[in-house]
């Protein structure tokens, strides 16, 4: 039973194979000249095939490896700084727009507020704060109300009207961001550069900053000044 089962399994496989084989071919639309040279020469064909195939594999796989690795920092951190030992993220799931290089992918946990990330950053650095309550006197536009991911661009723009014009970081997920980052790198995230969180606001109406500072080594929650940077939202 099992040797048939195999046996089928193979057979799809390699039906499967043809197909994309056509499909391919059929979209580059290869010359008569360019045919006949493969033709005439099938091992080259192999080892090509095997290339293209060898570098998609490693391309999926890398994917895959990045996506695990993303929730089991998230669900790290939380059972760690948040002693939330029973997280489960199962039903997250990351985006395939997601691209390590560029984006920086955010796991809020449900339930999870400003109040505790500020207490669960304390375990890893110093935390300056222009409100001492941040929960009372600042509003997300997200909230924390189930599970969720969302992505962000990596690389800050300076550009307010292009801010204006798309989703913003709220402080609740800059300042997760910020745990999370040192988790993967050691390093501290932002040094010196003020980031606007155009996704909250305070009880005078204003987006609260948030920036690393390198004097008192810890994070600085304020409510103004400086060059502003932002940090756009590519999916959530």
């Amino acid at each position: 039973m099992e040797s048939n089962d195999l046996t089928k399994a193979s057979n799809e496989e390699i039906s499967d194979f043809n197909k994309i084989l056509s499909l391919a071919v059929e979209k580059a639309n290869p010359s008569k000249q360019q045919i006949k040279a493969l033709t005439l020469d099938p091992d080259r064909i192999d080892k090509m095939m095997v290339e293209l195939f060898q570098a998609k594999a490693a391309e999926l796989f890398q994917t895959e490896t990045e996506t695990e690795t993303v929730k089991s920092t998230w669900i790290k951190i939380y059972k760690e700084l948040f002693n939330k030992y029973d997280v489960d993220f199962s039903d997250i799931i990351i985006p395939s727009i997601y691209d390590p290089a560029k984006h920086f992918a955010v796991i809020i946990a449900e339930g999870i507020s400003m109040n505790q990330t500020v207490l669960a950053i304390c375990k890893r650095f110093n935390i300056c704060l222009y409100i001492k309550n941040l929960d009372k006197y600042i509003a997300n536009d997200r909230i924390a109300d189930k599970n969720y991911i969302i992505i962000f661009e990596k690389n800050l723009s300076v550009n307010e009207s292009a801010e204006k014009n798309t989703k913003g970081i709220t402080l609740l997920e800059a300042l997760l961001l910020s745990v999370y980052y040192h988790e993967r790198t050691e390093e501290y995230l932002d040094v010196n550069k003020i980031i606007l969180c155009s996704g909250s606001r305070d009880s005078s109406g204003n987006n609260p900053r948030i920036s690393w500072n390198s004097e008192s080594s810890g994070i600085c929650v304020h409510g103004g000044g400086g060059n502003l940077y932002y940090r756009s939202v590519v999916f959530c």
